[in-house]
């Protein structure tokens, strides 16, 4: 604990004990290990417009989230039901692309948040429905690794993987209605055989009179 507070005095230096009680609180939840790169980050990233406070706040929260993304990237963190996942994106994804190939979305589909924090297909350039909204929601919950992640596929991309999943549907249609066929076949076969079986039956069962 005096290491951490020797640390924040040195890196934020502070005028007064007040004010350094306000920088351990606003550093609250950056780990110790964590406080050189986040005043690099302070440093790099501070508004001109803004006071050195204002920003610390700011880019204390900012700084979080980043650590979380990565951690949930690389699979070391993940949330533990959908409204925490939620929270986090409405939080920090507002008008920020969240991620592509989702779920049942292609890899050149990102869904991103708009400035009304409403998700968005950015292939369709349309708000998603409700109901595209929970599925979304559903596989990135399963998905969370994806978050943050944007593939952004050039027209000569787009247009190939369109091709091959084309060529995919028709390959699945074709062995579709394939099976569809031989499903009917082997059905007529059944009837001709059921059919041939009576046949037989009423044959043995006809006595022949002679005159």
């Amino acid at each position: 604990m005096l290491e951490r507070n020797q640390t924040i005095k040195d890196l934020f230096k502070p005028n007064s004990e007040a004010e350094l009680a306000m920088y351990f609180k606003i550093l609250q939840n950056i780990d110790t290990d964590d406080l050189i790169d986040f005043k690099i980050y302070v440093l790099n990233n501070k508004n001109q417009y803004e006071t050195f406070d204002v920003a610390l706040v700011r880019l204390a929260k900012e700084f979080e989230a980043r650590k979380l993304l990565k951690a949930l990237q690389k699979g070391k963190f993940r949330f533990t039901n959908k409204y925490q996942m939620l929270a986090f994106l409405k939080a920090n994804f507002k008008n920020k692309d969240i991620a592509s190939g989702v779920g049942m979305y292609r890899d050149m589909v990102i869904i991103a948040l708009n400035k009304d924090n409403r998700f968005v297909n950015r292939y369709t350039l349309k708000e998603l429905t409700s109901d595209e909204e929970g599925d979304f929601l559903e596989a990135l919950f399963n998905e969370q690794y994806k978050i943050g992640v944007v593939r952004r596929l050039s027209t000569k991309e787009i247009r190939e993987l369109e091709a091959r999943q084309e060529e995919a549907r028709q390959i699945l249609k074709l062995e579709t209605e394939q099976k569809k066929l031989e499903a009917q076949k082997l059905e007529s076969q059944k009837y001709d055989q059921a059919l041939d079986r009576f046949f037989k039956k009423l044959e043995n069962k006809i006595v022949i009179i002679k005159a």
